[in-house]
């Protein structure tokens, strides 16, 4: 059973499986060598206490798989920002390499089982492992298992003169199409995707947009779009502790302005900060033709505006698995 935690993506799969349901986690821990022994060990800890199963990478095969061939070639494509895209041969082996460990890991684990069950969903996230579905139809296909293998692209999924500028674009879309469900937040995604693999591969148009036939066997498309856990938010924000945290850290009489975002090119921060900075100007005007001053307004602020939208890139190319910079205004 997978532990109790409230962000996110593990927000929603807990709530998938319920108090008692029955989850597995496989997933990268992070970089670094590690020893065999104290690998075996970590599995084990993990597998007993969490129903985790790690799958260990190198700092090479980090950098090329991760930093390099998912965020460094496909995230910007993905998002239609192909001038920030790169490409590399090597970083496309190791992306293929690290996909086959994800698909021996999950093999094993099922088959360790001591309580095997008929079926086995497995529900693969995002575009980090888009050639894991058909890598696990090759391995259970001479075996007793059956699986229905669900994948769920996090990121979007743009028009097919973008997603084909990619080299690895066919093998890719292989790769998903033996899910038997690709689940993605839009329904504008959902027809990217399902022209994309027609005009790939030539698969018909009949059914409308929600499956693709390939070869035989049907791949079910849909909309889903994930968000955080809202119940258990909604409950945190009654409870009392959260009353109290109000009183503690309270701005009264002051106008608080809060923006989360991860430092990225691809999340709008500089129209974000441009907003914030209309939102303040807007304020101030308001005050001054009230005849009241309502709010503190720093002009440093705003100065800093363009200052920190200057550094968003440089912050999101120097982000990998474990480096993060963040700058906090």
């Amino acid at each position: 059973k997978a532990p109790r935690v409230g962000v996110g993506l593990s927000s929603a799969m807990q709530s998938v499986a319920g108090e008692d349901g029955k989850l597995l986690w496989v997933g990268s821990i992070g970089t670094g060598t590690i020893d065999e022994g104290k690998k075996a060990r970590y599995r084990q800890v993990l597998w007993q206490n969490h129903g985790y199963v790690p799958v260990y990478l190198s700092d090479e095969e980090t950098d090329a798989y991760y930093t390099g061939f998912s965020n460094t070639s496909l995230w910007p494509t993905l998002h239609g920002m192909t001038p920030y895209a790169k490409y590399s041969s090597a970083w496309a082996d190791a992306y293929r390499r690290v996909n086959g460990f994800f698909a021996d890991a999950i093999m094993q684990a099922i088959s360790e089982d001591d309580d095997p069950c008929e079926q086995y969903i497995v529900w693969i996230h995002d575009y980090h492992l888009f050639l894991l579905p058909h890598m696990l139809r090759e391995r259970a296909e001479d075996t007793s298992i059956e699986l229905k293998i669900a994948f769920f692209l996090h990121a979007p999924f743009p028009a097919y003169e973008v997603i084909c500028s990619h080299p690895n674009c066919a093998e890719l879309m292989r790769g998903v199409l033996a899910a038997d469900l690709v689940g993605f937040h839009t329904y504008s995604y959902v027809c990217h995707f399902r022209s994309t693999v027609t005009r790939l591969f030539g698969f018909g148009t009949e059914g409308g947009m929600e499956h693709v036939d390939v070869n035989g066997r049907r791949t079910a498309l849909g909309v889903f779009p994930i968000g955080v856990n809202r119940t258990a938010i909604e409950s945190t924000m009654r409870s009392s502790e959260f009353q109290q945290f109000l009183k503690n850290y309270a701005f009264e009489g002051q106008a608080l302005v809060l923006s989360v975002a991860r430092l990225d090119y691809s999340k709008g921060i500089p129209q974000q900060l441009a907003a914030i900075r209309r939102f303040l100007e807007i304020t101030r005007e308001a005050c001054k033709a009230g005849g009241e001053k309502r709010y503190d307004f720093d002009p440093k602020v705003l100065k800093r505006v363009p200052v920190f939208s200057g550094i968003t890139k440089l912050f999101a190319k120097s982000r990998s698995l474990s480096w993060n910079p963040r700058n906090t205004v």
